[in-house]
């Protein structure tokens, strides 16, 4: 018998000014979602979808080892798709503050 696997979907969810996931991740998905960027989670299972928020997970997500979400759940039903959607807003902000504390930093205005 095949081995299921558990289609996993990262989604974004847009910025103020429209910019998409696409835009951020160019090149590779991440191995781990931190939960400072997770806006929800959705998990599908066979008869039901189960949507977490942020606050009910205790640990980022790790895309390849569920066992925390399963965790969380508290079900042992298998996950046909797990949709984690990525607030992009925060993403940007983050990437915002830290280029500028980067910036000030290593070139500041006196020089």
């Amino acid at each position: 018998m095949a081995k299921k696997s558990t289609r996993i979907l990262l989604l974004g969810r847009k910025t103020e000014d429209g910019k998409t996931l696409q835009e951020y991740m160019t090149e590779s998905l991440p191995q781990e979602v931190p939960l400072e960027y997770i806006h929800k989670v959705n998990c599908e299972l066979d008869d039901m979808t189960i949507e977490l928020t942020p606050k009910e997970l205790s640990q980022p997500i790790d895309l390849n080892d569920l066992t925390a979400i399963y965790n969380v759940l508290g079900k042992n039903e298998f996950i046909k798709t797990l949709e984690i959607i990525i607030d992009l807003q925060k993403v940007q902000d983050k990437l915002r503050k830290e280029s500028t504390d980067f910036l000030n930093k290593n070139f500041p205005e006196s020089i």
